[in-house]
């Protein structure tokens, strides 16, 4: 993320800075609004960059926002793949191998998608996010991430016979 943001001309973009400006905007928000975590973090870069743009220049661009931020979940997501508990890939394996047919996924408030991590992505057959349309904002551990997570498992099941 802050290579990208550097990539861009935001010479001086720290990580420290987004993570402030992260908790200033949490701070910000009524509870009667709640946001997702993308959102948050892509106002945070948005923020960063205004800090590091000259006053007469116009607005960050979105699109410069949005790139960051993917670059930001590209990291993550290659981060979690490299960094999993020791046992992780062979149990996943033993339980894939011991049952074929059975249907597993991932319940995640963030942004995180296994199927995204090239060490998990053949274990996981679905995966529902707190930030998905139709589960926002029921987040862990609110009922309506594992309604949608079920839901998820029948349309699974459901394709597959």
């Amino acid at each position: 993320m802050i290579k990208t943001l550097h990539d861009y001309g935001y010479h001086g973009a720290t990580t420290a800075s987004i993570t402030s400006f992260s908790k200033q905007i949490r701070n910000e928000i009524v509870n009667d609004d709640p946001i997702t975590y993308s959102d948050l973090r892509q106002r945070s870069i948005l923020r960063e960059m205004s800090r590091l743009s000259p006053t007469t220049s116009p607005s960050p661009s979105r699109h410069i926002v949005m790139n960051v931020f993917d670059a930001w979940l590209d990291e993550r997501n290659a981060a979690a793949n490299r960094h999993l508990y020791p046992d992780a890939v062979d149990t996943l394996r033993s339980l894939r191998q011991a049952f074929p047919d059975l249907c597993v996924g991932a319940v995640t408030n963030g942004r995180g998608d296994p199927r995204c991590m090239p060490l998990l992505e053949p274990f996981f057959d679905f995966c529902v996010s707190g930030e998905d349309s139709d589960v926002f904002p029921a987040r862990k551990p609110a009922r309506g991430i594992y309604r949608a997570a079920l839901a998820a498992h029948a349309n699974f099941v459901g394709e597959d016979g």
